[in-house]
């Protein structure tokens, strides 16, 4: 069963007492409040120590750490993962610490922890449901027993998913909350039954671990894993006084588990696997080989890291899985005249929309939003578009060009120094008035205001130079065609 240690920020109980007369609060006891105020300001930290009487070494190599703020879904690691390689030597009946985790929020967590072989595979594993208000300290009981079960059962309720000496339990079992352990199998040791020739039998936390104790085999001998006395032959291959078989010299293999030249160290922590290559159980970590400071398969870490364009997966190799997306929308660049799109190759590329696609609003109505060749979103003047209340747009503003003097008639006739505009055309007296004023080199003054020369029939109300579009009729005045503005 988990056991935990609060820290002091988290209430307690408070016992009632007596009213007595107020006293002055001694200084040393102020500064030890604002001491516990700021604790309790600080971030939260969890550590996890682990005690199992599963051998490290010869059944599991790995323990696995997750923290996760929401309840585990399926057996895929998620959340915040630690992964601690183990060594022979390690007691973990006594208890190991295998992962920590500093500056969390404070609220509730989930942790799990897992027993894994050197084929990857989940040999047991634990859940527990904590909330965590400060300093925590886990420790995480993971009983042989526990082994192969899976939480809940069939008739279970749905809610015990962790195992607790080989009984499915609530998560939030744990000494703060005993109304969630159920009965437990064991109080003190005595209660536990140990089976084999040379198995040790503790309680811990309500459940039975059982520890290979080399003392009940002899001196020539040693307790296994399946506790059971194996004879110790020398590693010089001569018989022991039980007449064993002989030892090799060396250790044969270093990832089997096997203990071959009896020195009561495995694979790789025995220093004649040093260097050789291995298979920590790790996806991502390659050339993995024996390092017998560490006691363990180590190998070097290969980082996968996916996004829109590619999934990266580790496989144990120094390459990952790649997964391309072809065609797949990924991140913005932030230009709207451009599209955003992942390329054959694994890549966000920005290819440019075509030209003269829409692009954001300007806030004037006089422009046109546009995208150009190079990807700009440009706002070029949109001369003679009508305004929403009346008038053309010139020059980038809505006027009225039927008294405008700047832009009479249409954009850009200037009526000439003190004449005015009129219903879009320049009052004039002269000819040359209305030449300079941009109507064409065959504009005449006509009737005071200036007329454009039509160049076809009167009846076909052809447009003079452009001038004559919205306004104007053609007609014949004096064997001249001009623009009529009645």
């Amino acid at each position: 069963m988990p056991t935990a240690t609060k820290d002091r920020c988290t209430d307690a109980p408070r016992r009632s007492t007596p009213h007595r007369a107020a006293r002055a609060v001694p200084r040393w006891a102020a500064w030890l409040g604002a001491l516990v105020l700021a604790a309790c300001g600080s971030p939260a930290r969890l550590t996890i120590d682990l005690k199992t009487d599963y051998v490290a070494g010869a059944e599991f190599s790995t323990v696995r750490a997750e923290l996760s703020t929401t309840p585990f879904v399926g057996t895929a690691p998620s959340g915040t993962t630690l992964a601690t390689p183990t060594r022979e030597t390690q007691r973990f009946i006594d208890g190991v610490r295998v992962a920590e985790f500093p500056g969390l929020a404070r609220g509730r967590f989930w942790a799990r922890i897992s027993l894994v072989s050197a084929d990857g595979t989940v040999v047991a594993q634990r859940v527990t449901d904590v909330q965590i208000d400060g300093p925590y300290a886990l420790t995480s009981v993971i009983s042989r027993d526990c082994g192969g079960v899976t939480c809940p059962r069939a008739g279970d309720d749905p809610s015990l998913i962790s195992c607790n000496g080989g009984t499915c339990v609530d998560p939030r079992c744990t000494p703060d909350a005993p109304e969630y352990c159920g009965e437990g199998e064991c109080v003190g040791d005595a209660d536990c039954v140990a089976e084999g020739a040379c198995a040790r039998a503790v309680c811990e936390g309500g459940a039975c671990l059982f520890v290979p104790d080399d003392a009940r085999c002899g001196a020539t001998a040693r307790c296994t894993a399946a506790f059971t006395c194996e004879s110790l032959v020398p590693d010089a291959g001569s018989p022991a006084d039980d007449a064993g078989p002989p030892c090799p010299a060396r250790e044969s293999a270093c990832g089997d588990g096997v203990d071959e030249d009896c020195d009561r160290l495995v694979d790789c922590a025995d220093p004649d696997c040093g260097g050789t290559a291995c298979d920590d159980g790790q996806p991502c970590t390659s050339g993995d080989v024996c390092d017998t400071t560490a006691g363990a398969c180590v190998g070097a870490a290969v980082s996968c890291v996916s996004d829109a364009c590619a999934d990266r997966v580790c496989n144990g190799t120094a390459a990952c899985t790649v997964t391309l997306h072809p065609g797949v929308a990924c991140p913005d660049d932030g230009n709207p005249c451009t599209t955003d799109v992942c390329n054959g190759a694994g890549a966000c590329t920005h290819p440019a929309l075509p030209g003269l696609s829409p692009c954001p609003d300007d806030g004037n109505f006089c422009t046109n939003d546009v995208c150009d060749a190079s990807a700009r979103c440009v706002h070029p003047l949109w001369d003679g578009r009508h305004c929403p209340f009346g008038g053309v747009c010139c020059a980038g503003v809505c006027v009225d060009n039927t008294t405008d003097e700047a832009n009479c008639g249409t954009c850009g006739i200037r009526c000439p120094s003190g004449r005015t505009c009129t219903a879009g055309a320049c009052n004039c007296a002269g000819n040359s008035e209305c030449i300079g004023a941009g109507y064409g080199p065959l504009a005449s003054c006509f009737m005071n205001r200036c007329q454009c020369v039509c160049t076809g029939n009167p009846n076909d109300r052809v447009e003079c130079f452009g001038q004559c579009a919205g306004f104007g009729t053609c007609a014949q005045v004096a064997d001249l065609n001009y623009c009529y503005y009645p």
